[in-house]
């Protein structure tokens, strides 16, 4: 099992792209240098074939392991997605002799190290912030029509004149709306509260669906198109409302009541927005620092560990380092050899003296059938 434990490791690679990779980290040192394993060999083009050999597809891993192995491997290679490829220089520690190879990173990886950059982070940042900034107009909204809906005097108290139509100067109708009716205040109340539903969910959802962007192009075009469904709502109001209805409430007299809160706040809007954007920011820097640490550094290291095997907190990098493959390569494979060359000759040995034993029971049984044989001859009778 310790000659076979270094083919079954080797299979945890994944892919015959990660061979290089592997050369690079130092994991046939110790074979090239000191001649340890024969299947290995001593030149950089037997190493490669001993790695492609195992990690190619239909290759050994494959053809040996359960078909599990093969499953967890097509689902890993998906989520590494596509491999890139860089150059790199390999010298032969046995005989110094230097080998251009081609080494392999993969896109899942590529895309959260630059996720990690702090200038990725600042933009991520500046267009998360926008996107909230959009849901809290929206909110503003709402909050308007919420304390419209509350606030506005009730048309039983104005009779025939809650609603009065005059002229403004150009031929123009234009509408003066006193008070509303009860009907009327509980539709526009329902259409604020599923408003504010929506304007949360929506809230939400932008906001985890940028997150999880780790492409600068696709992450502003996640943004386009979250600002695309915000601006629905206009175009149905442009495209499908009547024109005549439209224009009506175009025409309307500005109804005005008074806002909840601090009247000393109200009265100043500016410093208002100035706590919201404040607010806004410290609230976006909260989110990114919670995504990062919770998220996006686990999963990093994770499909770090997965794809190209390193990472500081990765296992099978920790447990299967370059002192456990130059200790195996070393130590453990020649010592392996020398047990069974060990074993050969105490076999070699048993063979040797079982066939002596048996030869000498022969002669025995020979010589007493001769000496029977002799006996009975000597004891017949004279003719």
């Amino acid at each position: 099992f310790q000659y076979a434990v270094g083919d079954i490791i080797m299979c945890g690679y994944r892919s015959k792209d990660m061979c290089p990779n592997l050369l690079k980290k130092g994991i046939f040192h110790a074979p090239l240098k000191y001649k340890t394993a024969p299947r290995v060999g001593v030149t950089i083009e037997s190493a490669l074939d001993y790695c492609y050999d195992l990690l190619a597809p239909g290759g050994v891993c494959e053809r040996m392991l359960p078909s599990t192995y093969s499953v967890w491997r097509q689902e890993s290679e998906e989520q590494c997605m596509k491999p890139k490829f860089s150059k790199m220089v390999y010298e032969n520690p046995g005989n110094g002799i230097v080998k251009s190879l081609l080494e392999v990173d993969y896109k899942a990886r590529i895309n959260y190290a630059r996720s990690k950059t702090t200038i990725f982070k600042l933009y991520k940042c500046i267009i998360i912030a926008l996107w909230c900034l959009t849901m809290l107009v929206e909110l503003r909204d709402i909050v308007r029509d919420v304390t419209w809906v509350l606030r506005f005097p009730s048309a039983a108290s104005f009779g025939d004149d809650a609603v009065k139509v005059h002229d403004d100067g150009e031929g123009n109708a234009v509408y003066t709306i006193q008070g509303i009716t009860i009907t009327h205040r509980c539709l526009v109340g329902l259409v604020s509260i599923s408003r504010l539903v929506m304007t949360c969910v929506l809230l939400f959802v932008g906001v985890m669906y940028l997150l999880k962007q780790t492409n600068y192009i696709n992450l502003i075009m996640d943004a386009v198109a979250l600002g695309f469904i915000m601006e629905i709502s206009n175009l149905l109001y442009a495209q499908v409302l009547h024109t005549k209805v439209r224009e009506q409430c175009e025409s309307l007299d500005v109804m005005e009541v008074p806002m909840y809160g601090s009247e000393w706040l109200n009265q100043r809007p500016t410093l208002v927005n100035f706590i919201e954007a404040f607010a806004v920011a410290a609230i976006v820097a909260g989110i990114m620092y919670v995504w990062y640490r919770g998220t996006v550094e686990p999963l990093y290291e994770a499909i770090e560990c997965a794809c190209v095997g390193k990472g500081t907190h990765c296992r099978e990098a920790d447990r299967f380092s370059y002192d456990f493959w130059f200790n195996y390569w070393k130590e453990d494979v020649p010592n392996i050899f020398k047990a069974v060359a060990e074993m050969r000759k105490q076999v070699e040995g048993r063979n040797d003296a079982t066939s002596a034993a048996s030869t000498s029971q022969l002669l025995q049984k020979l010589m007493h059938r001769a000496k029977g044989s002799a006996i009975q001859h000597h004891m017949r009778p004279w003719p």
